[in-house]
């Protein structure tokens, strides 16, 4: 059980890791560098004069892309904290750990096809290379990936919450209930009669 709670917790710490990367990368404008000035997501800087960026249909996908998997990363975060929060108490919640980890992959893959777009747009220009910004956008995807593969980790129920769900599994609460039958005949369950099959 520890060492699911710290796969658990490592993976809650690699998702809001990967968040943080995420936004700052999308705030900044060092996507790439260019010989008189540089650019992000939202602006275009010349000579310290900054601009709002040309409309480019694929700066616009690489941007909505970047900016949902921002979302997705922090709702997936939030599942891992209620995952953690519940595998404390020994609740078995395997839905909700998929959950977030099925959130932490998607965040991943719109991250992922954000960046293949902004690689393909500027990769064959000759007077422009990419700059800090678009390697921490890189630096994020791993994180992600491996934030839902340790958030996934399942856990049992405890014994105590076992047995307030399941009273009559607990052998050591007392003798076994009796049923009754169609003619309101006691039935006992077959140890019983067993038992008292060999007594007499």
């Amino acid at each position: 059980m520890g060492v699911k709670r710290s796969l658990q917790s490592a993976g809650l710490c690699l998702g809001i890791l990967a968040n943080v990367l995420v936004v700052l990368a999308t705030s900044t404008d060092f996507w790439s560098r260019f010989s008189d000035g540089h650019n992000g997501l939202w602006r275009l800087c010349r000579r310290r004069n900054c601009t709002n960026s040309p409309c480019e249909t694929m700066l616009a996908a690489t941007a909505a892309c970047v900016v949902l998997a921002a979302g997705s990363g922090l709702l997936a975060s939030t599942l891992a904290v209620r995952v953690l929060l519940a595998s404390r108490t020994g609740n078995l919640i395997p839905p909700r750990g998929r959950n977030a980890c099925l959130v932490f992959f998607l965040s991943a893959l719109l991250l992922l096809a954000g960046m293949v777009g902004y690689t393909a747009r500027d990769a064959w220009k000759a007077d422009s290379f990419f700059s800090w910004s678009y390697f921490i956008a890189w630096l994020a995807l791993p994180f992600s990936i491996l934030a839902g593969s340790e958030v996934q980790v399942e856990t049992r129920p405890s014994a105590r919450l076992r047995d307030a769900h399941f009273p009559l599994l607990d052998s050591s609460s007392g003798p076994a209930p009796t049923h009754f039958g169609c003619q309101g005949l006691p039935v006992l369950p077959s140890g019983h009669l067993d038992r008292s099959s060999t007594d007499t």
